[in-house]
Protein backbone atom coordinates (compact mmCIF):
# COMPACT_ATOMS: atom_id res chain seq x y z
CA UNK A 1 0.00 0.00 0.00
CA UNK A 2 2.97 2.66 0.57
CA UNK A 3 3.97 1.84 -3.13
CA UNK A 4 1.10 2.94 -3.97
CA UNK A 5 0.67 5.90 -2.57
CA UNK A 6 4.56 7.05 -2.96
CA UNK A 7 4.02 6.06 -6.58
CA UNK A 8 0.89 8.26 -6.77
CA UNK A 9 2.33 11.05 -5.24
CA UNK A 10 5.57 10.91 -7.68
CA UNK A 11 2.99 11.07 -10.43
CA UNK A 12 1.20 13.89 -9.00
CA UNK A 13 4.66 15.76 -7.99
CA UNK A 14 6.19 14.88 -11.42
CA UNK A 15 3.00 16.27 -13.90
CA UNK A 16 2.60 19.85 -11.68
CA UNK A 17 6.49 19.81 -12.39
CA UNK A 18 6.16 19.35 -15.84
CA UNK A 19 2.89 21.72 -16.42
CA UNK A 20 5.21 24.62 -14.78
CA UNK A 21 7.23 24.16 -18.15
CA UNK A 22 4.41 24.40 -20.54
CA UNK A 23 4.44 27.41 -23.27
CA UNK A 24 2.10 29.63 -22.02
CA UNK A 25 -0.27 31.80 -24.57
CA UNK A 26 0.74 35.33 -25.59
CA UNK A 27 -1.93 36.99 -24.60
CA UNK A 28 -0.43 40.34 -26.80
CA UNK A 29 -1.30 39.11 -30.31
CA UNK A 30 -3.59 41.23 -32.46
CA UNK A 31 -6.71 39.65 -33.88
CA UNK A 32 -6.51 39.29 -37.75
CA UNK A 33 -7.70 41.64 -39.81
CA UNK A 34 -10.92 41.94 -42.06
CA UNK A 35 -10.65 39.05 -45.08
CA UNK A 36 -12.42 39.56 -48.53
CA UNK A 37 -13.82 36.88 -49.50
CA UNK A 38 -15.24 36.15 -53.12
CA UNK A 39 -17.14 33.67 -54.47
CA UNK A 40 -18.97 32.12 -57.30
CA UNK A 41 -21.05 29.57 -58.88
CA UNK A 42 -19.36 26.84 -60.92
CA UNK A 43 -21.58 23.93 -60.84
CA UNK A 44 -25.52 24.01 -60.49
CA UNK A 45 -28.07 21.31 -60.77
CA UNK A 46 -26.34 19.08 -58.28
CA UNK A 47 -28.42 15.80 -56.61
CA UNK A 48 -27.26 15.97 -53.30
CA UNK A 49 -23.06 16.41 -53.40
CA UNK A 50 -21.76 14.06 -51.01
CA UNK A 51 -17.85 14.81 -51.21
CA UNK A 52 -15.83 17.46 -52.86
CA UNK A 53 -12.06 17.45 -53.00
CA UNK A 54 -9.17 19.56 -54.74
CA UNK A 55 -7.83 16.62 -56.87
CA UNK A 56 -3.98 16.36 -57.73
CA UNK A 57 -4.31 17.44 -61.46
CA UNK A 58 -6.00 21.28 -60.20
CA UNK A 59 -9.38 20.34 -60.79
CA UNK A 60 -12.44 19.87 -58.78
CA UNK A 61 -13.81 16.29 -58.22
CA UNK A 62 -16.92 15.80 -56.53
CA UNK A 63 -19.65 12.82 -55.94
CA UNK A 64 -23.11 13.09 -55.61
CA UNK A 65 -25.18 11.14 -53.26
CA UNK A 66 -26.14 9.12 -56.15
CA UNK A 67 -23.20 7.58 -57.62
CA UNK A 68 -22.39 10.18 -60.01
CA UNK A 69 -18.83 11.24 -60.50
CA UNK A 70 -18.10 14.74 -61.79
CA UNK A 71 -14.75 16.94 -62.55
CA UNK A 72 -15.29 20.46 -62.59
CA UNK A 73 -12.61 22.94 -63.31
CA UNK A 74 -12.45 26.11 -61.26
CA UNK A 75 -11.18 28.44 -63.45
Amino acid sequence: MNFLKNSIGLIMVLSLSASLFCKKENKNTEPPGAVEIKDSVIAQNLNHPWEILWGPDNHIWMTERGGKISRLNPS
